[in-house]
């Protein structure tokens, strides 16, 4: 997966508002309010620049993207693979 500026989210829950969080390596790099339906996510310049120095010298990491709010909690975990890196870091 190419890290992309912004990506969409599909939130199909009956709570309006909820928190958006990713973790990489267990440290926080997101966090974002959605709202049930469509989302547009959209990264920061610091956020991505974050996210390329986790990289270091792999060409892999294991993000986990938490959904919750009002008593409710989801995550998916995935792996996010760099295709070449814009900044030397």
């Amino acid at each position: 997966m190419e890290i992309l500026q912004r990506f969409q989210l599909q939130i199909q829950h009956g709570i309006s508002s909820l928190g958006l969080a990713i973790k990489i390596a267990g440290v926080q790099i997101l966090s974002r309010t959605v709202k049930t339906g469509s989302n547009t996510v959209s990264f920061t310049d610091t956020e991505l620049d974050n996210i390329y120095k986790k990289y270091g010298t792999l060409s892999s990491l294991i993000a986990t993207f938490i959904v919750s709010g009002s008593g409710y909690s989801n995550s998916k975990t995935c792996t996010i693979m760099l295709k070449r890196k814009s900044k030397d870091y």
